[in-house]
């Protein structure tokens, strides 16, 4: 007696490769959990790292903005942790070819909220004016803001450095080198900072191997 069984072999494979997929993917899902924080953890170092996070906490433009030392401290701390939040990382499923990739994806697309969760974000000087400090740095750093008025770097004022003083003709601007345009700003700098890119890569790679 002779028995013939006839096997579908794309069917087969088909199936072997969605079980791979689904095994692959329940790994790669657990790792995720720990990638989240690493990338976290390098975007809060990296962006803390960069120059007007420390002109912020005690330099030019703690002055020019008017932030007294606790305030300058929990706004440049602000930036980071929230800038590190707002990054997610994404996995997409696997292809047919049990291949797959990972991309950072801004959650917020606006500043709007962003500036929300910042302490001290948005100040109101001593001659009334609305100092909305963060916007002017992420987004109009290039633009004159305040037409007839200049700092004066003197003891005084809410920074203690300086104070703002009428000056007919003048005007005052982000100072340099912090005049970026917003495409240069520091968050999408870091964003797009190999350096930033090539340690995130490390830790991944050291978490999935």
């Amino acid at each position: 007696m002779q028995i013939r069984i006839n096997i579908d072999k794309e069917q087969t494979r088909k199936s072997i490769v969605e079980k791979l997929k689904k095994r692959a993917s329940s790994v790669f899902g657990s790792k995720m959990k720990l990638i989240q924080p690493a990338v976290e953890r390098i975007l809060y170092q990296e962006i803390s790292k960069q120059p007007e996070l420390d002109s912020i906490r005690n330099g030019a433009l703690r002055v020019e903005f008017g932030l007294d030392q606790a305030r300058a401290e929990a706004a440049a701390e602000g930036i980071a942790r929230v800038f590190a939040r707002s990054v997610r990382v994404n996995n997409p499923p696997l292809t047919a070819l049990l291949t797959g990739r990972i991309s950072l994806v801004l959650i917020k697309p606006t500043y709007d909220e962003f500036y929300s969760q910042v302490p001290a974000n948005n100040l109101t000087s001593v001659n009334g004016f609305n100092v909305p400090w963060l916007k002017w740095l992420f987004e109009e750093a290039q633009s004159v803001r305040i037409v007839g008025w200049r700092v004066m770097h003197k003891a005084g004022g809410r920074s203690g450095e300086g104070f703002m003083i009428k000056h007919k003709g003048r005007f005052w601007s982000m100072p340099a080198p912090f005049d970026q345009p917003e495409s240069n700003n520091l968050l999408n700098r870091v964003l797009r900072s190999r350096e930033t890119q090539l340690e995130i890569e490390k830790a991944i790679s050291k978490i999935l191997n």
